[in-house]
């Protein structure tokens, strides 16, 4: 750690799990869980997913699932909805 970095105030797997929830409920930002941090700070994802990198972690994760339930890294079926 360099002593020189201001100390986060919000530990970034919080802000993960924070995605997650946003991810996986399909809520509004602004009515993100009490449980987390501010929306505004959960925000960070705006970023990560304009990087690269968010979509290859993403896809990194998805076959790691996937090859622990014994299932093929890549899925032969994609379903979308689109209800609001």
């Amino acid at each position: 750690m360099n002593f020189n970095e201001r100390k986060r105030k919000h530990d970034l797997r919080t802000i993960w799990n924070a995605i997650m929830y946003l991810v996986k409920t399909g809520c509004q930002w602004w009515m993100l869980s009490g449980d987390f941090p501010k929306w505004q700070l959960v925000y960070y994802y705006s970023k990560w997913a304009n990087a690269e990198d968010f979509d290859l972690l993403l896809s990194k994760l998805r076959e790691e699932v996937r090859t622990k339930r014994n299932q093929n890294k890549v899925p032969s079926l994609g379903i979308m909805d689109s209800t609001i």
